[in-house]
């Protein structure tokens, strides 16, 4: 089994790229099996520095610290490395009040597991925290929807993983699932505004993963030189001023077992 995976990302409109508060694991393209973990995470946007959380949490899971979810113990190192990140910076007094209020994060995240490079099958878990999800493809069929079953599942007060040490962290409301993958499968990790655009489209009678499969990541092979394929950053913009995606960051991450 060999594995090509990349993630496509887009800030809100009207922010730049510094703004973006989205973040993914891991960063680049990934060519071989040498990684078996994927995760994505949304910074909370009423909250400052949502973005350095959100960085924390995919790392974290990338390492492995999600492995054994009762076993939290990583989880307050992580919040006190936030907390000193954050305070070390000059910032004017009205940004350090709002600080005090801490952040939050959503977060799902994608391990494969198998035999040998040679396997043509094995299995894989994921765990999640929010409204970020993930989806497993075969051909025409969806084998999993993760964490969320619809479009109905969103609200406006999604259950988050806090930065707060000693308070209710919402990390015991972490949710996890199991499955078998194949050769050909193709998985993907959604921030929530796409993952909701993906619902509704399944919603609708339509087959969304026919458009994701194909975006072209402008940032790794110029839309020039692959003919006929859409640019990613088009294609969210033409769904935001069409009403289809509400205007959020939005990260997407392919991941297809070849």
């Amino acid at each position: 089994m060999r594995l090509f995976a990349e993630a496509l990302t887009i800030p809100k409109a009207g922010n730049t790229n510094s703004e973006y508060e989205d973040a993914y694991w891991p960063l680049g393209p990934v060519l071989d099996e040498s990684c078996p973990r994927f995760a994505v995470a949304d910074g909370a946007t009423e909250t400052s520095f949502s973005g350095v959380w959100a960085k924390q949490l995919v790392e974290a899971y990338g390492a492995g610290a999600f492995e054994n979810p009762p076993d939290s113990g990583w989880l307050p190192e992580l919040q006190r490395k936030w907390w000193s990140l954050v305070r070390d910076k000059p910032l004017p007094w009205y940004a350090e009040e709002k600080i005090e209020s801490g952040t939050f994060a959503a977060l799902v995240g994608l391990t494969l597991d198998w035999e040998s490079a040679e396997s043509q099958h094995g299995s894989w878990h994921a765990e999640a925290i929010g409204d970020c999800c993930l989806f497993q493809l075969r051909g025409g069929d969806i084998l999993a929807k993760f964490p969320l079953q619809s479009a109905e599942d969103f609200t406006n007060s999604p259950v988050l993983l806090s930065v707060k040490p000693g308070e209710h962290s919402a990390i015991e409301s972490l949710v996890s699932t199991r499955g078998e993958w194949q050769c050909g499968d193709h998985f993907y990790l959604m921030s929530d505004a796409v993952a909701a655009w993906f619902f509704r489209a399944l919603e609708r009678g339509e087959a969304p993963w026919e458009i994701i499969r194909d975006l072209d990541n402008e940032i790794h092979h110029p839309v020039s030189a692959r003919s006929g394929m859409k640019s990613f950053r088009d294609w969210v913009e033409t769904a935001r001023r069409e009403g289809l995606m509400r205007n959020d960051d939005v990260t997407l991450y392919r991941i297809e077992l070849i």
